[in-house]
């Protein structure tokens, strides 16, 4: 029977009993606790004091009393957002993927897909979120996922199709002369330049 629990983290203390739970530990990972004074099993075995490691593969037996876990992993959630939708042909909007889990903050990559297919390498997450400019993106409906491939202790999941519609950038047409002024007989050239209107 225990009288206090020092880790309140992942361990809780109800009438003597200690349960405790490592939600984040990976399949063939390792935890550890400690045992302070000597504790005596209900069979009358007993557990010395001392730094125990335990295994998610499998508990054994302390001192004769077999241990148990539930190692669990934690579900996620993705979504995508956008800086700027619609955009414009060119314009560097920047669709952020935001992974979630009440587990903690997941970890790993995120591969964006557009139109169903790979766009660029895997994004490593960075505090939940992984971001991709838009700037190459063509002029239309451009349908975006964001897959995140999981790691120990969380699981994989795939946003909604996030819809980033790009809209034809406005133009500015330029005309100069060259040479301005020019005398009467003199051959001169005329120069137009074709630019996009910002942010394209």
């Amino acid at each position: 029977v225990f009288g206090s629990v020092s880790d309140n983290t992942n361990c809780t203390l109800n009438s003597g009993t200690v349960t405790c739970n490592y939600p984040n530990l990976a399949p063939g990972a390792t935890g550890s606790f400690s045992v302070t004074g000597t504790v005596t099993a209900s069979n009358g075995a007993t557990i010395a004091h001392g730094a125990y490691q335990i295994a998610a593969t499998g508990f054994p037996t302390l001192g004769g009393q077999t241990v148990l876990t539930n190692v669990t992993t934690s579900t996620t959630s993705t979504a995508i957002t956008s800086s700027a939708n619609p955009s414009v042909f060119g314009q560097n909007a920047t669709l952020t993927a935001t992974v979630t889990s009440a587990g903690g903050t997941p970890t790993g990559t995120v591969q964006f897909t557009v139109g169903g297919v790979n766009y660029g390498a895997p994004v490593t997450l960075s505090g939940g979120t992984a971001q991709l400019s838009t700037a190459g993106f063509p002029v239309g409906a451009n349908n975006v996922q964001a897959i995140y491939s999981g790691v120990s202790g969380f699981s994989p999941s795939t946003s909604p199709t996030f819809t980033q519609t790009v809209n034809p950038a406005n133009s500015v047409v330029t005309v100069t002369t060259s040479p301005n002024p020019a005398v009467t007989g003199q051959g001169f050239t005329i120069t137009a330049n074709v630019g996009a209107v910002a942010p394209g």
